[in-house]
């Protein structure tokens, strides 16, 4: 294919071809310069909590940047009010295909690019998505080449992935959820109740009991009668099964943790033993908080060595291999960094001890309507309360993993749906 240039005209000479591969040189050497300026800039504008980019997620509007003032996300009060209803009827029907039929029955919300119908996938982005407790990110993914072995004639890197969450920079923006709220659908998300549901028995614990071994429980139907049974025998088939736990009989073990949990939140005293309030584990706690701050301190301090690195490569007083193998050493610190913080959290979370005032209160407004809960009713209060049941068949015995919400008035509302 011929070239043509508007300003001169490339003679088909020595002089000529070697005038184009300079030009290219020197074209190409101006490319990878304006992106890492661009890149440069948007990043000092994330890290200055300003957007980056004018497409914002449903609920939001975009402001246009000016004089004397900065781009923002301002609250849509139409769709606002659609994601705090997505957000409702998920806490009460605790399913996605639910809510999505519910709402396009109701034809008062309309989504942006499905027409009058709501998408499962819609409603599941909206879930999960941070932004609508305040606090969306920039530098979240990346571009990498699509590895499913299609080709692509204009763009190579068409596919992305995310970034480890220590590279993601927060910005914020108005909160349309609280944080409480979010936090339980996130729970509910992670549970799975569809392997369940879809037998003719149902099955109090599905989606929150698992075997010691680290598979799940799943429900099974044995002459007529209902049972649970590690999934470890469906894994390893044909060959011979690891595990060695028994099949368990649904309404033996869903009696007994009911009754457990029934115990744990109608007395207060072993309500607040359970959830770390001897002094032990407020000394753990304050152990752990102090090891977190370390480590944000650790993840800022390599945070500003790749900003000088960038900096350094920018204005050439670094080679491109020093530059790669630097940044390289960095990123794998902060990595490891990233997950130490993030197990330091889980360990936090687990011995944070929570209040008599709120053990009380939590107590005197479940205690007596639990006591008519029928079968739908206690799944539902276990569903949110429980984050997982882990049964040791060598033992006998079930470790039980939950949460008590600390907004004790958006449950007496009916917000979270834990009571009828």
């Amino acid at each position: 294919v011929s070239v043509e240039f508007l300003n001169n005209k490339a003679e088909d000479t020595p002089e000529g071809n070697l005038l184009v591969q300079i030009q290219g040189a020197v074209a190409e050497y101006e490319k990878m310069k304006i992106l890492e300026r661009s890149r440069r800039g948007k990043t000092y504008q994330a890290k200055s909590n300003r957007i980056i980019g004018n497409s914002p997620p449903f609920g939001y509007t975009y402001k246009k940047r000016r004089p004397k003032d900065k781009r923002k996300y301002l609250i849509n009060p139409k769709e606002a009010e659609a994601v705090k209803k997505i957000f409702e009827l998920y806490l009460k029907l605790q399913s996605i295909s639910a809510v999505a039929r519910e709402l396009t029955k109701m034809k008062l919300y309309i989504p942006r690019k499905c027409g009058q119908i709501w998408q499962t996938s819609t409603i599941y982005k909206i879930l999960r998505n941070e932004t609508y407790i305040g606090t969306t990110y920039y530098n979240k993914s990346k571009s990498i080449e699509n590895e499913n072995g299609e080709k692509y004639k204009k763009i190579l890197r068409s596919a992305r992935i995310e970034r480890p969450k220590n590279e993601w920079i927060p910005i914020s923006v108005p909160a349309i959820i609280d944080k409480e709220t979010f936090s339980i659908a996130q729970s509910l998300l992670k549970k799975n109740h569809r392997a369940l549901t879809k037998s003719k028995h149902k099955y109090m614990l599905g989606g929150l009991i698992s075997c010691a071994c680290g598979s799940s429980y799943t429900g099974e139907e044995c002459r007529s009668h209902r049972y649970y049974r590690c999934t470890n025998r469906r894994k390893t088939f044909p060959h011979k099964r690891t595990c060695k736990a028994k099949m368990l009989k649904a309404g033996l073990i869903e009696d007994t943790i009911w009754s457990a949990i029934y115990k744990a939140i109608t007395k207060p005293k072993l309500m607040m033993a359970y959830a770390g309030f001897e002094a032990k584990k407020r000394e753990n706690g304050k152990k752990l908080l102090k090891e977190i701050k370390q480590l944000d301190k650790r993840l800022k301090k390599e945070e500003e060595k790749r900003n000088r690195l960038i900096e350094l490569y920018s204005e050439g007083d670094i080679s491109k291999e020093e530059y790669k193998k630097k940044t390289e050493t960095i990123n794998n610190l902060k990595e490891e960094l990233g997950k130490e913080k993030v197990a330091k959290e889980q360990l936090f979370n687990q011995n944070r001890p929570i209040t008599k005032e709120i053990a009380v209160n939590f107590s005197n407004l479940v205690k007596d309507k639990i006591k008519t809960f029928d079968f739908k009713e206690k799944q539902r209060l276990l569903g949110c309360l429980v984050e997982k049941i882990i049964y040791n068949d060598f033992d006998k015995e079930a470790k039980i993993l939950g949460q008590i919400p600390t907004d004790l008035s958006k449950i007496s509302s009916g917000s979270y749906s834990i009571l009828p």
